[in-house]
């Protein structure tokens, strides 16, 4: 709503825009490969909760197969209430008081305020420059966009990047040692920035990019990585969009892992995530690579967790180059 609002044209109406997706959820979507590996895997999780297994488990009680139709006229239902009442529709009144009351009955703690008081957070992107290209990426509270930046400063100072074979091994190991100094630095400074005092200046720098590119040898390096469960998983998703004009849009959603906290909204048919996952809980602690675990990323109200999404728009002499 609200790019539609600050970006839209006049040509195009919110029921337009939802209205494949209320079709969608009404009428069906076939279940395929990899969404029936997230069904049988999370399927204790969804039998648990009666709003999620009368919409992913079939009338005896087990997963869809692959080839299966699932509708969700409930899904439907909340589609044509936001399109018809906009954002309110979901953020205030008897929906959003469905998802205090579901996440109540499963012990969590959300309240109508909570809801009410969400706001849009506009932000500049992390802007970095590799080669001829410009790439404009997302910023705290994701690590995405900055850490993209990072890793491509640290291989810029390979003068054959474009020479030695994709996938070779040369290749992989030069990627991979750039990512584990990239989610070095992760751990240790990333937040969002209403929060903390993130170095975005220094993480993108060339000068910094070429002091950790000086540790990289052609051995495995023993840098501090993310831990596992930090990583995304199959229930994030990304579009990328360019018009004939040369608009660009990134867009990247996710509830953290698949079917996210398992807590569906009766009525309404969606689920709630489990985005509070990618906060620090355990500050003090040692993680599993001995690395002591600091409050930059710790629960706080109103703060949003560190994220490892990055949409990204690439020029490349001020055109639109890819996205």
């Amino acid at each position: 709503e609200y790019l539609l609002d600050n970006y839209g044209s006049d040509a195009v109406s919110r029921q337009q825009i939802f209205q494949p997706a209320i079709d969608t959820a009404n009428n069906g979507y076939v279940v395929g490969v990899t969404f029936k590996e997230e069904l049988d895997s999370e399927y204790t999780g969804i039998a648990a909760n009666e709003t999620l297994s009368n919409i992913y488990l079939d009338e005896s009680g087990l997963p869809y197969e692959v080839g299966d139709v699932i509708k969700n006229p409930d899904l439907a239902k909340t589609l044509q209430l936001i399109a018809d009442g906009g954002k309110d529709a979901f953020y205030t009144g008897d929906m959003a008081q469905a998802m205090v009351d579901a996440v109540a009955a499963w012990g969590g703690n959300m309240t109508m305020e909570d809801l009410a008081n969400y706001e849009v957070k506009v932000r500049e992107p992390v802007v970095g420059h590799y080669k001829d290209y410009t790439i404009y990426s997302l910023p705290p509270a994701s690590s995405g966009g900055t850490h993209l930046v990072e890793i491509l400063n640290i291989l810029e100072n390979y003068d054959d990047m474009d020479k030695i074979g994709v996938n070779s091994a040369e290749y992989v190991h030069r990627f991979s040692e750039a990512f584990k100094i990239a989610f070095a630095d992760r751990a240790q400074y990333m937040a969002d920035t209403d929060f903390a005092d993130v170095p975005l200046a220094q993480l993108t720098s060339k000068d910094y990019a070429a002091e950790r590119y000086s540790e990289i040898t052609d051995k495995s390096g023993s840098y501090v990585a993310v831990e596992p469960e930090e990583l995304e998983h199959y229930a994030t998703t990304s579009f990328s969009v360019v018009d004939q004009w040369g608009n660009m849009v990134a867009c990247t959603k996710t509830i953290n892992y698949g079917f996210g906290s398992k807590v569906g909204v009766p009525g309404y048919g969606f689920i709630m995530n489990d985005e509070m996952d990618d906060f620090t809980v355990k500050v003090g602690e040692q993680n599993m690579y001995g690395l002591v675990q600091g409050a930059t990323n710790a629960i706080a109200p109103g703060k949003r967790p560190l994220s490892s999404m990055t949409p990204t728009l690439v020029t490349k002499d001020g055109k639109v180059f890819m996205v």
